[in-house]
Formats: C-alpha cells, structure tokens, sequence
C-alpha cells in the first residue's frame, strides 16, 4: 500500500496535471473565440467593401437618396468600429500572456486591421 505522503504526493502532481491541462484548454478556447470574432469581421469588412467600391455613386441621377445612404454607411461604419478595437484588445492580450499561437494571432490582427483601413479608404474616396 501506499504511504500517507506518497498519496499526497500522487493527489497534488495529478492536481498540476490537471491545472495545466485546463490552462490549455482555456487558452485554445480564447484562441478560438478571437478566430471566430476576426472571421467575422474579415466578412463583413469584405461585404462592406462591395458597398465602398460600388461605381454607381457616379451616376448624376437621385443624389439625395445616395447622400443619405452614404451617410448611413459612414454612420454603421462607425457603429462597427467598437467591434475592431474589442478585437484588436483581444488579440493584445494574447499576446501579452504569450500565447502560444502568438504569430497566428499577430498575422490576423495585422490582416483585419489592413482591412479595416481599406475599407475606410474607400469610403472616403466616395
């Protein structure tokens, strides 16, 4: 049989097993909610932009009603820049903890950040 110390021994290393085990799980499921949010924002940037680069502003006919629909889209545009910056403070975190997928997470911020500044580029320009 087992000794009392050896017991205790055997219960606090599966206790660090099993805490180590949950910090990874935690950090993959936060991980995979940060790829979930820049997916969708990568989409609905991608979406918008149809709208941005749209040439039918050009078109002399119902200015009024293309002024009042630009500023709508100006206005969800920034409606939606919250959305960013919660993904952008996200992706920090990560990787201020030293996440483990610190590039990955880099890459998707750089990437939907660039998007992002498109997308308002473009509108601009309308």
């Amino acid at each position: 049989m087992f000794s009392h110390t050896q017991l205790l021994n055997r219960r606090n290393a599966l206790h660090e097993r099993a805490q180590s085990r949950r910090t990874g799980l935690e950090d993959s499921f936060h991980l995979q909610q940060f790829f979930r949010d820049s997916d969708e924002l990568k989409s609905w940037i991608n979406e918008k932009m149809k709208t941005a680069t749209d040439e039918a502003y050009k078109d002399p006919s119902n200015l009024q009603g293309k002024v009042q629909k630009h500023q709508a889209f100006e206005a969800e545009l920034s409606a939606n820049q919250s959305r960013i910056d919660a993904l952008q403070k996200s992706g920090q975190e990560l990787l201020d903890g030293q996440h483990y997928a610190s590039d990955e997470v880099a890459g998707r911020m750089e990437e939907v950040g660039s998007q992002w500044k498109k997308l308002q580029e473009a509108t601009d320009l309308k």
